[in-house]
């Protein structure tokens, strides 16, 4: 009895840690991407096309790598939406379109935005 309330408490602690960790984990990374926005979208203020078309390979190429484990703890259409939405910065930002690119970015923000707070167990989350 004594052997199964312990392998009982040390598993529910070993969850709750993981999914805590593993919770922290998804909000950083978005965090992190939102940051690299941010740059982005000063670097696109000032009009520096070659330096945003630059930072835009570099944050898709991270996203692409981070996107695989992203999959395995939320759900494919938040990624998938990051994903089309740096492809469209990345056209907006071959042909110049200034307007079109910040777009991208409110939509790329968005998305992140919905990895970030999509399953984090608030209130508005569970009803």
């Amino acid at each position: 009895m004594r052997r199964a309330l312990t392998l009982i408490i040390t598993l529910t602690l070993l969850s709750f840690g993981a999914g805590a960790y593993l919770d922290d984990l998804q909000q950083d990374t978005a965090e992190r991407y939102l940051a690299q926005l941010d740059h982005l979208r000063a670097l696109l203020l000032t009009e520096d096309f070659s330096k945003a078309q630059l930072e835009q390979a570099h944050i898709h190429a991270l996203w692409q790598h981070d996107e695989r484990w992203l999959k395995c703890m939320v759900s494919h259409h938040h990624t998938r939406a990051v994903s089309e939405a740096l492809l469209k910065l990345a056209t907006a930002l071959e042909q110049r379109w200034a307007d079109e690119a910040l777009l991208a970015l409110d939509e790329a923000a968005s998305a992140l935005l919905d990895v970030q707070y999509g399953y984090l167990p608030t209130l508005s989350n569970v009803l």
